[in-house]
């Protein structure tokens, strides 16, 4: 027979990382298994009758659209990205993270360039923060790349690849060289050349920021 509820006693209990320890995660590491449960924890309320991933969806599509991207421009089949029905073109992508360049959650959940995630043995010669995506015949990297000419926001895709995961990062990783080669050796029009990068570091938003979106504000905790 159960024991009265006013008898019952806590054996147990896990505390959850605060919120921007999971974004981290998802983005740095690329933990797919914290991606889609932060897609359904964003579906526990919502207006609509679907499942929590269903809800999480159209959350993030009223997000996207605040956003400026168009419709036609992507799909979003879960959260964990291992679909291959998700779609989303390299310029909605750039326009996404163009919006996001000065959100300071956004920007230290990505790895950086030789030194965190995903990205910690790939091109350390860069000053690059950025999201990695690697699927058989799929590699992608996309992020902020900072040189002498300033910050480059940029996304390189590489789909329906018939060759080795690792020869598709390594292609993306030229791409990426010869983007930061182009861009620093891009003229100046008669202006003074801009100071040299910062060192890699978390990012950290100006003092006086240039006029953008309105942030996407996280809670402390999930």
């Amino acid at each position: 027979m159960p024991s009265p509820a006013g008898s019952l006693e806590t054996l147990a209990a896990v505390t959850s990382p605060p919120l921007r320890q999971l974004i981290q995660a998802a983005n740095r590491d690329s933990d797919n298994f914290t991606a889609e449960i932060l897609l359904r924890q964003l579906g526990k309320e919502g207006p609509v009758a679907e499942d929590a991933a269903d809800r999480g969806r159209h959350r993030v599509a009223a997000f996207l659209q605040t956003r400026g991207l168009a419709i036609a421009e992507w799909f979003l089949a879960d959260g964990s990205g291992l679909s291959r029905r998700n779609e989303i073109s390299p310029r909605a992508l750039t326009q996404l993270l163009d919006a996001e360049k000065q959100n300071p959650d956004f920007r230290n959940s990505l790895a950086i360039a030789g030194r965190s995630g995903t990205l910690q043995t790939r091109l350390p010669s860069l000053n690059l923060q950025g999201k990695t995506g690697t699927m058989n015949g799929v590699a992608t990297l996309a992020g902020y790349l900072q040189t002498p000419a300033g910050e480059t926001v940029f996304s390189i895709f590489l789909n329906h690849s018939p060759t080795p995961n690792a020869q598709n990062r390594a292609v993306v990783d030229e791409v990426a060289l010869l983007m930061a080669r182009l861009t620093t050796d891009l003229p100046t029009c008669g202006r003074s050349p801009s100071p040299p990068p910062p060192p890699k570091t978390e990012f950290l938003p100006p003092a006086t920021p240039t006029p953008a979106p309105a942030p996407t504000n996280l809670p402390a905790v999930p």
